[in-house]
């Protein structure tokens, strides 16, 4: 099954030597927060947050944390550090503080990987980017959460060559497109040991079959004569751990019956589902839950 999940995904880039560059650093109480870029393919780099306790140890936990997608494609990486004046999407920055190094990268087609110019003059534009990108990955062989998937692989790189981060000690969280790509990232790249995610599950027939229009990460062609989300989930489950939130007024995203599905195939020893009474949100009480859960399974 993992083979054929990963021939749907197309091809993927090649790794290329890191380059890792410090661009900025700015200096606060509790943390250090760093500007880094990093080549992921050939002729791109990408720039991402690093996030460092002042108290740190000679080896620390890390935490790759994914921005949401929100129809904002002018902010990406910056909310998950609380550079924005949205603190709910800010838990890169409450994990820093928590003791564990984090790397918040941008997703392509978000913050500094928006697309050309001509493209940004709105919204509309920007929303168009995507899909031409998607378009564009499709027609080569590719897709685009294929592309995802190897950019945030290229990021976990980054934290492993880091001599203070403990490579045995790493986990991912993120909220909607972040939950998302937490999932798919923790079944594509084994060294992650526990994910986080808010609000980015369901099965993707059940999305189809409520007609439901999502980010084009999501579509992955042939994936479904075979599987879904739910075996991705049993296949991280039977090895690692996995906590995903979802919200009882948030179906018109990812349909409870879909999650109801995953719940059924997973392995319950490593897995907790938690549905809250809410909508698409990560609200403090599912955050303080999220964070527990990463201490308990990484320090």
């Amino acid at each position: 099954m993992r083979d054929y999940i990963l021939q749907c995904l197309g091809k993927f880039p090649q790794k290329v030597p890191l380059n890792l560059k410090f661009i900025e650093k700015e200096d606060y109480k509790d943390y250090e927060l760093q500007l880094i870029e990093y080549n992921v393919e050939e002729n791109e780099k990408v720039q991402s947050y690093l996030l460092i306790p002042k108290n740190n140890l000679k080896k620390n936990p890390a935490i790759l944390a994914i921005h949401q997608h929100a129809g904002n494609w002018d902010i990406g990486k910056s909310e998950v550090v609380g550079k924005t004046n949205n603190p709910m999407y800010s838990y890169g920055l409450d994990l820093v503080k928590r003791g564990y190094v984090v790397i918040a990268p941008d997703i392509i087609g978000f913050e500094s990987r928006k697309g050309p110019q001509e493209y940004n003059a709105d919204k509309e534009g920007q929303k168009a980017w995507e899909r031409f990108l998607f378009c564009d990955y499709l027609i080569h062989g590719k897709t685009l959460q294929g592309k995802t998937l190897h950019d945030l692989s290229v990021a976990i790189d980054v934290l492993c060559s880091l001599s203070f981060v403990d490579s045995s000690k790493i986990g991912v969280i993120g909220h909607s497109l972040g939950g998302q790509e937490s999932i798919w990232l923790e079944w594509y790249d084994e060294r992650i040991q526990c994910g986080v995610s808010s609000c980015g599950a369901s099965q993707i027939e059940s999305i189809i079959k409520h007609k439901i229009l999502h980010n084009f990460y999501l579509y992955i062609p042939n994936l479904l004569e075979k599987c879904d989300i739910d075996e991705i989930i049993k296949e991280i489950t039977e090895k690692r751990k996995l906590l995903i939130f979802s919200g009882s007024q948030d179906e018109k995203h990812f349909p409870l019956v879909g999650i109801k599905k995953i719940e059924e195939k997973a392995n319950h020893e490593n897995f907790i589902s938690i549905l809250f009474d809410d909508g698409h949100v990560f609200n403090d009480s599912e955050k303080e839950k999220a964070y527990i859960f990463l201490d308990e399974n990484l320090k």
